[in-house]
């Protein structure tokens, strides 16, 4: 995270985020179900961008809540992926992998991606 200009890199899983930060004025929620856990960091009138898409009920608990929140999930189509090709191929961006799985252990693959814990994009290689 320091890498992408990360000033402070909290382990969720190791800490409660709320007790080591406050006054934050955007929230990048990148975990499925972390929003009312976050919300408290947040400024009064601050935002909440869930990069992982919502359910019904955190976009309407957001909403009683005060919150300004965007939801969302990127579901590139042709031109975006072969524009984000362009751009790999230029070393422009770069993807870390978490880990590459052969394809027969999609399974496992799968199940990884559910964690929702991958520091990285999962591969299924050939």
């Amino acid at each position: 995270m320091r890498g992408l200009g990360a000033d402070e890199v909290i382990d969720y899983t190791s800490a409660v985020v709320s007790s080591r930060v406050r006054g934050v004025d955007v929230l990048l929620a990148t975990v499925p179900g972390q929003i009312r856990d976050l919300a408290e960091v947040l400024v009064p009138g601050g935002r909440v961008v869930a990069l992982n898409g919502a359910d019904a009920d955190a976009v309407q608990w957001a909403a009683q809540s005060g919150l300004r929140a965007d939801f969302m999930l990127v579901e590139p189509d042709r031109a975006d992926l072969e524009a984000l090709a362009l751009l790999a191929g230029e070393s422009r961006i770069t993807v870390h992998i978490d880990r590459t799985f052969p394809l027969d252990q999609a399974t496992g693959a799968h199940r990884l991606g559910e964690e929702g814990r991958a520091a990285g994009k999962i591969v299924l290689i050939p």
